[in-house]
């Protein structure tokens, strides 16, 4: 038994060696979050070599693994929960970060692309990486919604400029430039709001201020580009709108061959409805139908009398 115990013995030592050196090398791998206990490691081999070394005949210590194999483990354990805690508060905060773009629907998921996984050997590293994806998603935001901004503008912009506005009645007219007016405004308004808001997205301490609850220089950031996403959503249906009433009182083909026959010069000219009906190709059907639009589009007026007898 003597022998075979002290194999036991010998086994249990090798076994001793192999862990500490994978506890060895975890401690190195993380060696930025380990100090306290890559200390107690050094304190624990130094206790070993010196029992060894101090020891009558090596036989002699061949029990003593039982001494520091706990020790060991305990270092083990304190390792494995400091690394889980540590990889765990990176994946939260990257998924806050992640949740509050695809909540605000600023971004889908599938945009936002693959996570950043923590390096334990680098985490000052990961949490640049991190900070650094978040920075990138939030000035692309930014931008696409100024590049939006900017084609509203020149949108509405085209709408005034078109010669449309300019054969239109003045009530008509001061309603679309009074329309076309307020998106301007509303829009280059946000443009420049949009500026400072990129600045600030360009000073990675505000990308870095995210409290988790509430608060914070990035949740104010996140909000603002909400309100931008939705201030470009009302524009564009306003602008859908305007475009939309501009095309329903667009002159057709057959509104501009009748309209062409009355004199442009003197807005004051009357014609006989009757003379008019002749100078056109237009059957008994068409003529009235394109009176009647021309008539709802307020591009002619009607002035009624008697027939002479």
């Amino acid at each position: 038994q003597g022998f075979e115990g002290d194999m036991r013995h010998l086994s249990s030592w090798q076994q001793l060696v192999n862990d500490g050196s994978e506890l060895q090398h975890a401690l190195q791998q993380m060696s930025q979050l380990t100090g306290p206990q890559m200390a107690s490691f050094e304190a624990i081999s130094r206790n070993i070599s010196g029992r060894i070394s101090s020891a009558a005949t090596k036989i002699s210590v061949l029990p003593d693994h039982a001494i520091y194999t706990p020790d060991f483990q305990r270092l083990r354990d304190e390792i494995r929960k400091l690394r889980n805690e540590v990889e765990n508060t990176f994946t939260d905060l990257q998924l806050q970060y992640i949740n509050a773009f695809t909540d605000t629907d600023i971004y889908r998921r599938d945009k936002i692309g693959r996570s950043i996984i923590y390096n334990v050997s680098n985490p000052d590293e990961s949490y640049r990486q991190l900070y650094e994806r978040v920075q990138e998603l939030a000035e692309d935001a930014a931008l696409q919604i100024e590049r939006r901004l900017r084609e509203h503008i020149s949108t509405a912009r085209g709408h005034l400029a078109t010669p449309l506005f300019h054969t239109l009645a003045t009530e008509d007219r001061e309603r679309i430039q009074l329309d076309g007016d307020r998106i301007i405004q509303e829009a280059d308004a946000a443009t420049q709001l949009l500026s400072e808001l990129l600045s600030q997205i360009r000073d990675v301490t505000n990308i870095r201020d995210f409290p988790r609850n509430e608060g914070g220089a990035f949740r104010q950031i996140i909000q603002t580009l909400r309100v931008m996403v939705d201030l470009v959503a009302k524009l564009d249906v306003q602008l859908r709108d305007l475009a939309n009433w501009l095309r329903s009182i667009a002159l057709t083909t057959e509104e501009h061959m009748l309209l062409e026959k009355l004199a442009e010069g003197d807005i004051d000219m009357t014609i006989d409805l009757v003379e008019w009906r002749r100078t056109v190709l237009l059957n008994e059907d068409e003529f009235w139908a394109t009176f009647r639009s021309l008539f709802e589009k307020r591009r002619i007026r009607s002035f009624i009398s008697r027939v002479r007898s």
